[in-house]
């Protein structure tokens, strides 16, 4: 603990009398006990704040992750769809080259028995 030495003049007196005031302070065990919970608060609260921070996070990447699922299924979709289109666009322009004629009447064959009938 630390000392100041204050000097007085004593009335009309050239002497000196000197003054000892002592310069500390004293830290109970209440101001511990104040300060530890002081710290511990400010320390659980960092800790709320952060694990929110990470739990927020984890719930957008979940949402990110089911997004870009269902593109990837639509785009698969599509890409069946426009290649489905594009064979019938196909046939469609070589139907003179392949020499397709169009049906006018569909004809069914049935089986009866061992035998195969035409109606």
């Amino acid at each position: 603990m630390g000392y100041i030495t204050v000097a007085q003049l004593i009335s009309k007196r050239k002497n000196r009398r000197k003054r000892v005031v002592p310069m500390g302070i004293k830290i109970g065990s209440m101001s511990i006990r104040f300060v530890s919970v002081i710290v511990i608060s400010i320390l659980a609260l960092f800790y709320l704040a952060q694990s929110n921070q990470v739990a927020t996070r984890g719930y957008l990447i979940n949402e990110l992750e089911q997004k870009q699922t269902q593109l990837v299924e639509l785009n698969e979709r599509l890409s069946v769809e426009a290649v489905r289109f594009q064979s019938l666009k196909n046939i469609k322009s070589n139907v003179s080259k392949l020499d397709l004629v169009p049906i006018d009447q569909i004809d069914y064959i049935t089986k009866k028995g061992n035998m195969v009938v035409r109606p």
